[in-house]
């Protein structure tokens, strides 16, 4: 319609933490919280497209939900306090073409 569109996407996502330091030992035995570095999300959002003169510009929100428990848990007073740790984010992008 016009010069604009409207879209609506889903899916899911694999990430990778490469600065995880879930597996390292600590050697001043201070208390950490350690999380896993492999986690999976379900996402969904919309977007607009919007056909300009000389290029295209793009408005995308998206919403993901983890879907499994990244925290890694341990013996120690901050890791016995949680039973489940799952990521949510909120991802606005801008475009150009």
């Amino acid at each position: 319609m016009g010069n604009f569109r409207f879209y609506a996407i889903g899916g899911a996502q694999y990430s990778f933490d490469m600065a995880s330091r879930s597996k390292k030992r600590n050697p001043t035995n201070a208390i950490v919280l350690k999380l896993n570095a492999h986690d999976v999300t379900v996402q969904s959002g919309v977007g607009l497209d919007f056909y300009l003169e000389s290029f295209k510009l793009s408005l995308e929100a998206k919403m993901s939900y983890g879907v499994v428990n990244i925290h890694r848990k341990e013996d120690n007073k901050l890791s016995e306090c949680i039973n489940k740790l799952s990521s949510k984010t909120f991802h606005f992008s801008i475009l150009f073409e």
